[in-house]
């Protein structure tokens, strides 16, 4: 019997740190000090910044959020609301189907400084981005970085070299994608890419 409990006591431990490793987990956990458990009783954070994308879609009068495998159609709607839990910068770049790059975020009149909290839409005020009647790939580029980017004029060139998605965790649920910065520095620019399937 003390040989079961045991071993339950140790998987339900197992699960409990493979659990607190998920990105969302993890974005959420950002800026809560927790007891580390050592001897020394040092504060840690149990989080990691990061950033959170929803997709609002926008379809047939009904208005819902999506995971950005949804497969979408002529016609649909869609907004991005975008938030981080850190102090840093964000551009979002557009690669459409036909490769074009273009700069979604900042829009005119914003610039790309973050603050944890604050919520973005992509496009502001009451836009939306409406898919037309060619099908594709919309690839969605999100870069973040605790230092100011350059001013990079080239945005293919912007896109190319700052998605490297391995820095980052990243993960999809029902009402969100989670990226969170892995052990590297924030000081350099890190970026994933969102496809969004247009049938």
């Amino acid at each position: 019997m003390k040989k079961t409990i045991l071993i339950l006591i140790v998987i339900l431990g197992t699960l409990t740190i493979a659990q607190a490793q998920n990105a969302r987990d993890l974005y959420l956990g950002y800026g809560n000090d927790v007891i580390a458990p050592t001897n020394d009783s040092a504060n840690r954070k149990r989080g990691k910044p990061g950033t959170k994308v929803t997709i609002e879609l926008y379809r047939d009068g009904k208005l819902k959020f999506v995971k950005p495998t949804s497969k979408f159609r002529s016609g649909d709607k869609i907004r991005l609301r975008f938030a981080t839990n850190f102090d840093g910068y964000i551009r979002i770049l557009n690669v459409g189907s036909s490769g074009r790059v273009s700069l979604l975020f900042p829009y005119k009149d914003a610039n790309d400084r973050i603050t944890p909290s604050t919520d973005f839409q992509i496009p502001n005020n009451n836009d939306w981005i409406v898919f037309d009647d060619t099908p594709g790939t919309e690839m969605l580029t999100v870069i973040l970085s605790a230092k100011p980017f350059a001013d990079d004029k080239d945005l293919s060139g912007l896109n190319s070299r700052a998605t490297r998605s391995r820095d980052l965790t990243i993960q999809s649920d029902d009402d969100a994608t989670y990226a969170v910065f892995g052990e590297g520095s924030l000081q350099e620019p890190v970026g994933f890419t969102l496809q969004l399937k247009h049938k």
